[in-house]
């Protein structure tokens, strides 16, 4: 099944330039026959786009949104947030056949999901009706998945059930970092390092974050499902020793080197947000073993200005009439 969070990857060449007025077809996309209508989406991405926020965000991890052109997005994010509309409809067709309540605690806990997602920042900045479309979406998602699992909503001896099996899991690490832009200078530092240069002396002076200067490394504290780091750094960092240097860790950003200063245990009480996380998450059996079928029998059309339809992967891909100029 596809995974509920925007990932825009690099940008097209193609850009979407989003128009005042036009009169090209009503629809960017149908699933089974229900419209996608082109100004509900040709807005959603204005959102996404007008959100600095968010957009600085994405940028940070290598996700462009804006296009090279004044007011337009790029061509692969816009094709990404098409994709999940495609696959939010057809969510809400499927949800519909069965009769699935979407609760109150579903629309709580869709929200805490998204604004750990988007960031509080981001979340806030976007307008009041794009984040209520985007709970009930999301909520939309769990309560079939709840549904599914034979379950109505998850009680609060379950989640305490499921944090006692393992509360080491739950536990957080404040980790620093040193950036570098090669595996050589990484690895040149760690002999700095190891021969007892300070790190947060070491940071200043050598990383290449450019936030290093003023936090000497420090990244502040995780747990191992903290969705807004690079989930290779996330790794190395929980499977280092406290307190010592790990070995060059590549990602997308460059060479790390990982300082894991401290492990805070959590108790329930603190972890609860994290646990119920976990329970929504364990839901993608059930979701993918209905969603799966469906997505191989849905019927979608694409607008090919907007791309084409990719029916084994479910989603836009680009082609060769993509794109959208400004009337």
């Amino acid at each position: 099944m596809r995974t509920k969070v925007l990932l825009a990857g690099v940008a097209s060449a193609l850009l979407f330039v989003l128009p005042a007025c036009s009169t090209v077809e009503p629809d960017a996309a149908t699933v089974n026959g229900d419209r996608i209508d082109r100004r509900d989406f040709e807005d959603l991405l204005e959102v996404y786009r007008s959100n600095e926020a968010f957009t600085s965000a994405q940028r940070v991890n290598g996700n462009i949104v804006e296009g090279d052109g004044a007011q337009s997005v790029s061509g692969s994010f816009a094709r990404g947030v098409l994709s999940e509309m495609i696959f939010n409809l057809l969510v809400s067709q499927e949800a519909e056949a069965r009769d699935v309540v979407v609760s109150d605690a579903a629309r709580t806990e869709a929200e805490l999901l998204l604004r750990g997602s988007y960031g509080d920042q981001a979340w806030e900045a976007f307008p009041e009706d794009f984040r209520a479309d985007r709970v009930q979406e999301t909520a939309e998602l769990m309560a079939l998945g709840l549904t599914l699992a034979g379950e109505e909503d998850v009680s609060a001896e379950e989640l305490q059930a499921r944090y006692d099996l393992d509360p080491d899991a739950f536990a957080l690490r404040c980790m620093s970092h040193i950036l570098l832009g090669s595996e050589a200078d990484a690895e040149a530092v760690k002999g700095e390092l190891d021969a007892g240069a300070n790190f947060g002396d070491t940071a200043v002076a050598r990383s290449t974050d450019p936030s290093a200067a003023q936090n000497r490394g420090e990244l502040g504290c995780y747990g191992s499902d903290e969705a807004q780091l690079d989930q290779d750094f996330l790794a190395a960092a929980f499977d280092a020793e406290v307190g010592e240097v790990t070995e060059p860790v590549e990602t997308s950003f460059g060479w790390h080197l990982i300082l894991v200063t401290e492990e805070q245990p959590q108790s329930y009480e603190e972890a609860a947000e994290r646990v119920k996380r976990g329970v929504f998450s364990s839901l993608g059996g059930p979701l993918s073993e209905v969603l799966q079928p469906a997505q191989g029998a849905a019927e979608v059309s694409v607008d090919p200005r907007y791309g084409v339809w990719d029916e084994q992967g479910f989603f836009v891909r680009e082609g060769p009439t993509t794109g959208v100029a400004a009337p």
